[in-house]
C-alpha cells in the first residue's frame, strides 16, 4: 500500500534518506563508491530542495499571519469612538 507524505519536503526527506542508506550500503569497491557517492549527491539535492520548499511555506505563512494581524489592529482602532 502506498502512503503519501503530507507534504513535497517531506517526501523528499524520505527519499534522501532511502539515497543516504542505499549509499551506506554499497560503500567498498571502486565502482560501489562512485555509486554511493552518486547517491549521497541525489539525497543531498532531495535534501536542499525540502529545506526550499520548507523555508518558502514558512516565510508565506509569516507574511499571511503578519497581514492579518496588521489588519485587525487597524479595524480595532478604526472602530472606536469616544
Amino acid at each position: 500500500m502506498l502512503t503519501l507524505p503530507k507534504s513535497e519536503s517531506e517526501f523528499l526527506l524520505g527519499k534522501a534518506e532511502q539515497c543516504f542508506r542505499l549509499a551506506k550500503h554499497v560503500r567498498g569497491e571502486l565502482s560501489r563508491s562512485e555509486a554511493a557517492a552518486e547517491l549521497d549527491a541525489i539525497a543531498n539535492e532531495f535534501m536542499a530542495r525540502a529545506v526550499e520548499i520548507d523555508t518558502s511555506r514558512d516565510r508565506a505563512e509569516t507574511r499571511h499571519r503578519r497581514l492579518h494581524q496588521g489588519a485587525g489592529i487597524r479595524s480595532a482602532g478604526g472602530s472606536s469612538t469616544r
